[in-house]
């Protein structure tokens, strides 16, 4: 725990608070031991003879050199009113997410794809977990349809136009097209009222994603591989 002495919002009372050492920047997510720049607390509700408060602080983080802010949920007058009673919760704003990592080929085959998830991710990463899903779908989509355009060229007007589960009956490997459908009834039930599959969330979805990737990039490099003349 790292200790801080913070004084209120009007700079007139100051407390002692504890906070967890923070290892990692939620900016650039390298590991780091932060510079605090300062620190103010909010009181919020008073209960049985102690306050509750949120502690701000400013961080500086000596990787990317930019700063970040966490807010700490904390309890005064339960020992004393000079020192704070750390709660557990605190949050950490901006939450940039630890993209995930595309291969060239990927990157070739569809880049709507990639920057669409990405926002999806962003999105997860602020805690949006109504809307972060939906974007996973349609990021899915792009995959799926940039794939068969890239598969059956002659017909890619066709597949642009068509919708997502015709799309996926053309997908002629097998693993590709069970990952893809299963990652869309997943995504479905994002967009819909009643779910399912209670079972199966934004998680599964993701693996179910990633997997098609793989399959998705191997093709793609037996395909290089097969451009080469035999010497």
């Amino acid at each position: 725990m790292v200790r801080i002495t913070a004084f209120d919002d009007n700079g007139v009372y100051k407390v002692d608070f504890e906070i967890p050492e923070l290892d990692e920047c939620p900016i650039c997510h390298h590991a780091l031991k932060p510079t605090i720049l300062n620190s103010k607390y909010v009181m919020d509700s008073t209960d049985k003879g102690t306050t509750l408060c949120n502690l701000y602080a400013m961080f500086l983080c000596p990787k990317c050199r930019k700063v970040f802010l966490g807010k700490f949920r904390q309890r005064i007058g339960l020992v004393s009113s000079h020192i704070a009673d750390y709660m557990g919760e605190y949050e950490l704003f901006p939450m940039t997410p630890n993209r995930e990592s595309f291969s060239d080929d990927i990157l070739g085959l569809s880049l709507t794809f990639v920057e669409t998830y990405g926002q999806a991710q962003q999105a997860e990463a602020e805690g949006l977990s109504q809307i972060c899903g939906i974007g996973y779908r349609k990021a899915l989509e792009y995959l799926v349809k940039d794939y068969l355009c890239h598969k059956f060229p002659a017909d890619e007007e066709a597949i642009k136009a068509e919708a997502l589960g015709q799309s996926l009956r053309r997908i002629e490997d097998g693993r590709i097209q069970t990952l893809a459908q299963r990652a869309t009834w997943i995504g479905n039930d994002e967009t819909h009222y009643v779910r399912k599959h209670e079972d199966l969330d934004v998680k599964t979805m993701k693996t179910f994603i990633r997997a098609m990737i793989n399959f998705i990039d191997s093709e793609l490099t037996f395909e290089k591989a097969l451009c080469i003349d035999p010497a």
